[in-house]
Parts: structure tokens; sequence; C-alpha cells
């Protein structure tokens, strides 16, 4: 609200004793913030003097101090964690060990028939190593 339609608002209300006590308001209000100015309190005006630029400057430091650090340490986080990736990738999925049980267990019903049969000519093999032992000793004793 503009100076002009304060005083007149009060003029129009309570006559000259509202414009004065508006007036000095106004006057007062300006008159300490002038007050607040000239005596170095800055909250009204040049903020530059809130910090001092050595502070600012230590301050910078330790950020740049820190981000080069935690850059640091997200670069070793990410050179892991792609580690984890690779290795990951080279095992074998789920189907694949399936995959893989079930080959097991073909191969092992397999080697169950071969070593039956390898039994069986084992046998055989016995039985005619006996006959041809009876023969020759038959022969022999002739």
């Amino acid at each position: 609200m503009p100076f002009d339609k304060i005083l007149t608002d009060a003029f129009e209300r309570y006559g000259l004793l509202g414009l004065v006590v508006a007036a000095s308001s106004i006057l007062v209000v300006l008159g300490t913030v002038f007050v607040l100015k000239r005596s170095g309190f800055t909250a009204f005006g040049d903020k530059s003097k809130l910090v001092d630029d050595a502070k600012i400057d230590g301050v910078a430091r330790d950020v740049k101090d820190i981000k080069e650090t935690l850059g640091d340490q997200i670069s070793r986080v990410e050179r892991r964690v792609t580690a984890v990736e690779r290795d990951v990738q080279d095992r074998p999925t789920k189907t694949e060990i399936h995959n893989l049980q079930l080959a097991l267990a073909r191969m092992e019903g397999r080697f169950d028939l071969t070593e039956s049969a390898v039994r069986a000519t084992g046998a055989s093999v016995t039985r005619m190593e006996d006959f041809l032992l009876r023969i020759s000793e038959r022969d022999r004793a002739k």
C-alpha cells in the first residue's frame, strides 16, 4: 500500500489527528531503518558483509575436498559394482543348471545300462573261458 493512500485514508477516517499519527508512524519506521542502516545493520541493504570472505573461501575449499573424496569413493563403488555385474553375467542361469541336471540324470541312466551290459559281457567271457579251459583240459587228458 503506497504511503499517500495510507495518509489519505487516515485523514478521511480520523481527520487531522489521524493524518498526523499516520505520518509520524511512517517517519518513525523510516527513521529506524535509516539509523539501523547507518550503524552497520545490513538486513535492509547490502548483504555482502554478513559473512566474511575468508569463511566463504574456507567453506568452498571444504566443499571441494568433500566433492573429491566422494568422487573417489563413488568411482571405487562403481568399479566394484561393475565387477559384480560381470561375475553375475558369467554365472549359469536357473534354466542352464536345470538342463545340466537333466543331462547328468540321462548320463547316469546310460552308465547303468552300460554297466549291466559290461557285466553280461563279462559273464559271457567267463563262461567262454571256462568252456575253452574244459575243452583244453579234456584234449590234454587224451
